[in-house]
């Protein structure tokens, strides 16, 4: 899966900064301290400026024991939201990680992706740290199957506009 399809899978998008590892909240798991500088996706949930990832070093089937982040660097992240409040890494395909490094590359492909495209400061803490996207005029068109077989996609103004010429002209 490329990294468009593993985010827009994802509950909850972030970018920002992983600040710390430690045992936040029990002292039996690792968690990552995450400073957020921009949200991308959020499914009308607020997101602090700061959030805990828990569990960072869960053992997963194909992957092993793995931390998907390191302190001090700047990463995009696929979240899913937790009935404890915190967040976990989404877990879209065991095969692959949620975490990518924040290129810019990455960062104009999510940019120009339909559902993935508006870009917000965090609902608390420094609100300056979003760049600017380098947003194209229509955002791209990304369609896929589910497992179930039934397709899931995000259509920019241009597809929805076409959806209406056809059906007036028909």
């Amino acid at each position: 899966m490329t990294i468009v399809e593993i985010l827009l899978r994802s509950d909850v998008v972030v970018y920002g900064k992983d600040v710390q590892h430690g045992k936040f909240r029990i002292p039996t798991e690792l968690d990552a301290r995450f400073d957020i500088h921009c949200v991308l996706r959020a499914q009308k949930a607020r997101i602090p400026g700061q959030i805990i990832i828990e569990n960072i070093r869960k053992a997963e089937p194909c992957l092993g024991t793995t931390e998907q982040t390191e302190v001090n660097q700047t990463y995009i992240l696929g979240l899913t939201r937790e009935m404890s409040g915190f967040m976990t890494y989404a877990n879209v395909n065991s095969l692959q990680k949620s975490a990518f490094l924040a290129s810019q590359e990455n960062l104009d492909v999510l940019a120009a992706t339909c559902g993935l495209d508006f870009w917000n400061p965090p609902h608390t803490g420094d609100q300056s740290l979003c760049p600017s996207a380098n947003k194209p005029r229509f955002c791209t068109k990304f369609r896929f199957q589910t497992s179930d077989g039934s397709e899931f996609g995000h259509f920019g103004f241009l597809g929805i506009f076409s959806a209406i010429v056809i059906r007036l002209v028909v």
